[in-house]
């Protein structure tokens, strides 16, 4: 509009008797005009280019974004969130007893390779905020302890996700409440906290309104658990039956479809309990493209914005090469009259389009030197 707005002021400024006068000295519709009309295209190019080349870095970018392993296997899972939190839950065996059933009738289905849960995944706005300390070691001063992630897993929750354990064990059927505390650490707390040496057998302890101590068990490797462009932060496991909450999530790693498994697996939910809810029933690529959405978006409306600027510099060029034309038709059959052939002609006509084209692309190249300087 703003482009079309300054030749439509240029045009109604002018009287007739000036643009016959301005028309009479040469064959191009007048020179101010033509000028104008040039500078709007060279502009329209521009910026054409500029959004074109941020469409491709952006993509660039985002390919490599989506090309980052977030240490999750995230095709064939499904997972569902379960809210055990009403007064038949208030025991914590109780909770225990429901999510051990509730894990070995969904293993139990044939669509289904492995089923667990976990507890203790983060939001974007959240940053790891549990603090810990060695056994083995000084406590640190208050404010300066390490901080990580804690998550509370049971079941084949390793498997499941396609974490792979490094070294030492995973949890199994005798870590209980009644057994000793065991917690299993991912590879970025023991690379941060224990360099160089071996964790299994050591000893920790974090914060949890009450100092929780435990040995450390197993290994296993880091999740990008955010997304791709966050970075892994360090995480402590705990067993579900060592630290049972009523809230979590069920993993489903099936073999086949996740979404044909979604209906079988609401139906044995609704088999132990009528009447406990069941939510967010997802599978895992529909919960890794959330996290990606954003910059998806970004991509998506620089692309679209570049496509409609390429467009108008476009219809721009082709309006002004038109123009030109159609104001020196009288040139151009002088040109023919005197000889020249119609290459000649062709190559009047897109040499002009040309130079406004290169003259465009060689303001956007100029502009970040500028900048710059």
């Amino acid at each position: 509009m703003i482009f079309g707005l300054a030749p439509a002021l240029s045009g109604s400024s002018v009287g007739p008797g000036e643009t016959m006068r301005d028309a009479a000295r040469g064959t191009t519709g007048g020179r101010n005009r033509s000028r104008i009309r040039g500078a709007l295209v060279v502009t329209e190019v521009a910026l054409a280019l500029v959004l074109l080349v941020g469409t491709g870095l952006l993509a660039r970018s985002f390919q490599k974004l989506m090309s980052v392993d977030t240490g999750l296997r995230t095709e064939q899972v499904l997972t569902m969130r379960i809210a055990a939190r009403s007064a038949r839950y208030r025991a914590a065996a109780t909770v225990v007893d429901f999510a051990d059933e509730l894990q070995e009738r969904l293993a139990a289905h044939p669509g289904t390779r492995s089923a667990s849960s976990a507890r203790g995944s983060r939001s974007p706005a959240k940053k790891p905020a549990t603090r810990f300390q060695r056994d083995d070691q000084a406590p640190p001063p208050v404010g300066e302890e390490p901080i990580t992630d804690i998550r509370v897993v049971a079941g084949d929750y390793y498997r499941a996700m396609g974490i792979p354990l490094l070294s030492g064990r995973t949890f199994d059927s005798h870590d209980t409440e009644s057994s000793p505390n065991v917690f299993i650490i991912n590879d970025e707390l023991a690379r941060r906290h224990f360099p160089g040496e071996d964790p299994i057998g050591k000893r920790i302890s974090f914060d949890w309104g009450d100092m929780v101590q435990g040995e450390i068990v197993g290994v296993v490797g880091s999740i990008r658990e955010l997304g791709p462009a966050e970075e892994p932060a360090p995480a402590i496991y705990r067993p579900f039956r060592q630290m049972p909450m009523g809230q979590f999530h069920v993993i489903l790693r099936t073999t086949g479809d996740p979404e044909s498994v979604a209906g079988t697996a609401r139906d044995v939910v609704r088999t132990l309990d009528p009447n406990l809810p069941v939510a967010e029933i997802r599978t895992m690529e529909q919960v890794a493209g959330d996290l990606v959405s954003r910059p998806r978006l970004n991509l998506l409306l620089l692309g679209g914005f570049a496509a409609l600027a390429l467009v108008l510099a476009a219809i721009g060029l082709y309006g002004v090469m038109a123009y030109s034309v159609a104001q020196r038709r009288a040139e151009i059959g002088v040109r023919v009259a005197l000889g020249a052939s119609r290459p000649d002609v062709m190559r009047l006509i897109v040499g002009q389009g040309m130079r406004l084209t290169l003259a465009g692309l060689l303001s956007a190249w100029s502009a970040p030197s500028h900048s710059r300087a």
